[in-house]
Order: structure tokens, then sequence, then C-alpha cells
């Protein structure tokens, strides 16, 4: 046996543990010395009992090894969700009741459940730098409505429609996240699910851009929250957002989940 094997042996058995592998040698040593000695105390008994005890402080090992096994295995059943931003554009309203401006993201996103058990998405928050300051918004927005987003970049996710305007709008699918990871259907290992994901700013956003259409954003980070409070997260140092306007179309299928 390996000398550092069997120090990690010591070290996993602790401090009752070691004591009693180490007893039980000592009795050994004992029991032999009396042996070849002809003392009158039965070497079979201190055999006996060294065997006990040596059994007693491998049990104490093997329980810490195990509780540290039974600890790695609890962590593992937990959901891990592997994010993918695959596209993302800009929109802004009116706040409800207020003559102020607020901002939407729409990301679509890649889900994947790396781990176990099943989960859904409770909710999630984007936070970006844009001109200089620093803005988080909350999702899944709910209150945004629409079945898809029209846009001028090139972006697709199949089922687009061209529109024959003079600006080369294309009208995507706007397929919410949310509405395809249900219940019914929730992220289950190994198994991927795409759609928008909603999140809402509280407030307008300024930049230094020659091209209005497009949000420069540093320092991007998306947080996703599993039914299980489990936090989840995508990091990119930039993003450039494109402007695109979400409405009912139309164009689409009534089937079409939004």
């Amino acid at each position: 046996m390996k000398r550092e094997r069997l120090l990690q042996f010591f070290k996993a058995a602790g401090r009752i543990g070691g004591g009693s592998v180490v007893l039980a040698i000592v009795l050994f040593l004992i029991s032999i010395e009396e042996h070849l000695s002809a003392r009158n105390v039965p070497a079979a008994w201190l055999i006996f009992l060294g065997c006990m005890v040596f059994c007693y402080g491998a049990c104490a090992a093997w329980s810490n090894e195990h509780d540290a096994h039974i600890h790695e295995i609890e962590k593992n059943l937990k959901p891990l969700l592997q994010i993918e931003l695959l596209g993302s554009f800009f929109d802004v309203s009116k706040m409800p009741n207020k003559n102020e401006l607020q901002v939407h993201v729409y990301a679509y996103l890649r889900v994947t459940n790396t781990g176990h058990p099943d989960t859904l998405i409770k909710n999630g928050t984007l936070t970006m730098t844009v001109g200089g300051n620093r803005h988080t918004g909350a999702g899944e927005d709910i209150s945004v409505k629409g079945n898809s987003i029209k846009h001028v970049s090139n972006f697709k996710i199949g089922g687009e429609v061209a529109n024959a305007d003079v600006f080369g709008n294309t009208f995507s699918p706007f397929p919410k996240l949310l509405s395809r990871v249900t219940p019914g259907n929730p992220l289950r290992r190994g198994l991927s699910q795409e759609g928008f994901f909603t999140f809402t700013f509280p407030e307008s956003m300024n930049w230094d851009c020659s091209n209005p259409y497009v949000m420069p954003a540093t320092d991007v980070t998306i947080h996703l929250t599993d039914s299980f409070n489990g936090e989840h997260a995508i990091h990119q140092d930039d993003l450039s957002i494109e402007e695109g306007k979400l409405q009912m179309s139309g164009l689409f299928p009534f089937s079409l989940k939004t």
C-alpha cells in the first residue's frame, strides 16, 4: 500500500476512527509480546479485542467517506442549467399610467438542464452596462404581448416572413420560453428548450452611438432561477442589441405558442 494512501485512510477515519486504528495496532503488539514472553494473559483475547477495535476504526473511516460521497451525490441532484444567448432585441414603450419610457429586452435563449431533477424557470434578471450606466431588468414580463417581432437583423429561428417594404423588415415568430417550459413539459436532463425571455428596465437608456437602432451593451449577465431556487447565469463581455418591434402581426398560425 502506498504511503499516501495509508495517510489518507488515517485522515478519513478522523480522531475517533484514527484512535481506534492506533489502539488496534498497539493491542496487536501487546498480544505478540505477551505471547512471546509466556505471560498468563491469553493472546486470543487481546487479538480478538484488537480485531474488534480495528474494525470499529475502519467502520468510522468508511462512514466519513460514505457521508462525503452522499453529500456529493446530493449536490448533483439539483438542476444545472446551461444558458445560451442566441439573439437579442430591444424595444421601448410607455410605462403604465405614466408619461415615462421603459425599455424591454427580448433575449432569445436556449436552455439545457444538464443535472437532475426536472425543473421549471421561475424568473430571471438581465444586468448590463449601457452608456456608462449599470441597469438591471427583471423577467419574465408576462404583460408584454405579441406573436412576432419585426426587425432588420440576420436573426432566424425558422418560420420567418419577409415584409415587402422599403426597409426590408423581417417578421420572426416570438415563442416565449416559459410557454415551452411548463409543468407538463419541464426542463429534463439533456433536453434543450428555446424561446424569448422578456426583461423590462423601468427607465430609459442613452448611449453615445451613431446608430440609434443598435444598443451597445457591455458586462452583460443573465440570471435564471429554477423551481428549486437555484441560480444559473451566463456572462458576455460585449453585446450589440438591435431594435425589434414586438407586435401581433397575424402572420403566424394561431397554434404558435407565445
